[in-house]
């Protein structure tokens, strides 16, 4: 699908159950109840958020961080904390 760029400058392969990963993290670090089924569904608006920076199949793992981070900002929907994001962010990239 597509080749994410590390923050270590390494290639990897887009691994669209890695965001899901972060978002589920994110919510267990707030205690606010989910089920999987918006899990995946905020995982493929975040895809589709950052569809437009997708440059030749390519693109950097912090314009997918920031569109994970954008979706909960916007009105209507579950607003978690920013410093939740950061965290898993320096934990783990969404990348194998």
């Amino acid at each position: 699908m597509y080749t994410v760029i590390k923050r270590d400058g390494r290639n990897a392969e887009f691994n669209l159950t890695r965001i899901s990963n972060a978002i589920t993290k994110a919510f267990d670090a707030t205690g606010i109840p989910y089920s999987p089924d918006v899990i995946n569904l905020l995982s493929l608006q975040v895809t589709a958020d950052f569809a437009s920076k997708v440059k030749d199949n390519t693109i950097d793992v912090e314009s997918i961080q920031d569109s994970v981070e954008k979706r909960f900002r916007e009105p209507g929907t579950t607003r978690l904390p920013k410093h939740i994001f950061c965290t898993v962010k320096t934990a783990k990239s969404f990348v194998t």
